[in-house]
């Protein structure tokens, strides 16, 4: 049979009209909310509510609470001495913002209200992201058609779009980081091949601007530099020599230097304003963070939760691509698998693995430019196999983009869960098209967004008195009236051996003079670069007779097991109160 020529540029063109439309067509009311909100937001605060250091929160409450943008306002971090500040780098902002511009012209034209929030600005900005899908579409076919045959190269590219989890983030999830990090990845992939074949500054160029925006929208992937910098390196010895050569071109490494100093220079100028220092960490969120020395990696990748190979397992063949390269081009061996392995290796570590709401592992994604490389090789040394090998090979990348394609339907109708599958589910789920009420127990626990959590199936729970404490404990001692009384401290694993538990609070209070304005109950997880998860329980009465406190707090995803839960009462005006009979009581799955 005649091979079709060009057969990579049109099933390009085939898989940019389906995204066009399919995104299209799926555009909902709230694009702009939650992690886009936090991207956003730099724009909103600077050009429509003139507040560019985001020095007022207030105004960011009110949008929240008018358009329900988030539970919590995660977005917003705060300074050393407490100030708000940007939650997120300006990346995304600085990705978004030709679009934003378009979206406000159009709001203005069309009578919508110019407030950063309106249908145009959201449409906007989702067709803008479908162009960055598109760019990264195209550098890929490039860069496959560098190592590949026209059919494999569309075999693919059919894989990249229709066989992995990157169909969801291209699509549904267009605005978020990962659709435009890969775009980037593409850009400083084909640009690295292109600088080592011809050695020109716009490449150089290309490269630097590409590094420097990745780790704007995510630091993290700064760590693709290695890519460049590792490329065509084989040995111990021609690494040694890497840098004697790169200064060779020391005239074009300089203005590359100055070119990403320029781009990153409002965001650390940005952060000196705000802290004094022109690097600083906004992340602030204790609860979750990098243990470098305690990676998740088999979590990562096989876990029910989010497992990568479990949800994407077409990927297999690009993990054995690896072999298959480094047996037929070992000179792209390092400059490839190198980067990769750091890059999920600092994934794996992420205490929050499953990375919230998405399909498969969600970060992994940004790597799929190298990986699909690997993944060529692997199909090239199938190819010299005997028919047997060749034909299974062909069925199980038909199942796995028939599986991929599948749960990603699951996906969309709440039939696989985004955060909280576990394996019985899954099992139970597998190849269905309804589930029951019961098959949902099979899930993790359900968490709200607003930090608001009530027990709806106390029958699954066996409850165990934890302490029983009778005495009455006041608030005055002999150095008078105190702030934090009573307080408690547990590791989390002597409450429970499960993934989370219930903890029931109960004491007898009262005042003795003052009916304070705030005495709260406070719980959280202690750890040593402090505390996350916490609640404050209000304490307020209207009278000074004996009340009964009682209520539940449910631990929160847990970075260790050796974290500990602190409760107090915490009298931030130091009224003089009293409190007896106090029981904590732990409530623990039966399953």
């Amino acid at each position: 049979m005649a091979k079709i020529k060009n057969l990579s540029l049109y099933t390009l063109l085939i898989l940019c009209a389906w995204i066009v439309v399919f995104r299209a067509t799926h555009i909902v009311n709230n694009e702009i909310a939650w992690d886009i909100f936090g991207y956003y937001l730099p724009l909103e605060a600077t050009f429509i509510e003139g507040d560019m250091m985001l020095n007022d929160r207030t105004w960011v409450e009110e949008l929240n609470q008018k358009h329900q943008l988030s539970g919590t306002l995660y977005q917003i971090s705060s300074t050393p001495d407490n100030q708000p500040m940007y939650f997120f780098l300006f990346g995304m902002s600085i990705m978004y913002s030709g679009f934003f511009f378009i979206g406000h012209v159009l709001a203005g034209w069309l009578g919508f209200p110019q407030d950063g929030l309106s249908e145009p600005y959201a449409y906007s900005l989702v067709f803008g992201c479908i162009i960055y899908t598109l760019i990264g579409l195209y550098y890929l076919r490039k860069i496959l058609k560098h190592f590949f045959s026209d059919q494999l190269t569309a075999i693919l590219l059919i894989i990249c779009v229709v066989g992995t989890n990157y169909v969801h983030h291209m699509t549904y999830k267009n605005l978020e980081t990962t659709n435009i990090l890969f775009m980037l990845v593409c850009i400083l992939l084909w640009n690295t091949i292109q600088w080592y074949q011809h050695f020109r500054l716009k490449n150089m160029m290309a490269i630097g601007v590409s590094v420097v925006l990745m780790a704007l929208i995510k630091p993290s992937e700064v760590l693709i530099v290695f890519l460049p910098l590792l490329w065509g390196v084989t040995s111990f010895d021609s690494l040694k020599n890497r840098g004697l050569f790169l200064l060779e071109y020391k005239k074009q490494l300089l203005i590359t230097v100055v070119v990403c100093l320029v781009i990153a220079s409002p965001q650390m100028m940005y952060w000196y304003a705000k802290t004094g220092s022109i690097l600083y960490d906004s992340y602030k969120n204790p609860g979750v963070g990098l243990d470098i020395f305690w990676p998740h990696i088999i979590e990562a990748l096989f876990s029910f939760r989010k497992g990568w190979l479990i949800y994407t397992p077409i990927m297999l063949f690009a993990v054995f691509g690896f072999v298959a390269m480094y047996k037929q081009r070992k000179e792209l061996f390092i400059g490839l698998f190198v980067p990769f392995a750091i890059s999920f290796y600092i994934m794996a570590s992420w205490t929050e693995y499953w990375y919230g709401s998405s399909f498969s592992m969600r970060p992994v994604i940004t790597q799929y430019p190298i990986l699909l490389i690997a993944m060529g090789f692997f199909f090239v040394w199938v190819g010299k196999q005997q028919l047997a090998v060749r034909s299974t090979i062909v069925a199980l990348t038909l199942f796995f983009i028939g599986l991929n394609q599948f749960q990603w339907w699951q996906l969309r109708n709440y039939i696989l869960h985004d955060s909280r599958m576990t394996a019985a589910y899954y099992k139970r789920i597998f190849f269905k098209t309804a589930v029951t009420e019961e098959d949902k127990k099979l899930l993790l626990i359900e968490r709200s967004f607003d930090g608001i959590q009530t027990l709806k199936n106390p029958e699954d729970y066996s409850s165990k008195l934890f302490i029983n404490q009778q005495e009455i404990f006041k608030v005055k001692d002999e150095n008078g009236n105190l702030e934090f009384i009573n307080t408690f401290k547990i590791p989390f694993n002597q409450l429970t051996s499960k993934d989370h538990c219930w903890v029931r609070f109960t004491f007898d209070y009262r005042y003795n003079d003052t009916i304070p304005n705030d005495l709260y109950y406070a719980v959280m997880m202690e750890r040593k670069n402090g505390d996350y998860g916490a609640m404050y329980f209000n304490m307020k009465t209207t009278n000074t007779n004996w009340q009964t406190f009682d209520t539940l707090f449910l631990t929160p995803e847990i970075r260790s097991v050796n974290d500990q839960l602190k409760f107090f009462v915490w009298n931030p005006n130091r009224v003089n109160f009293e409190a007896k009979n106090l029981q904590i009581h732990v409530l623990e799955h039966k399953n």
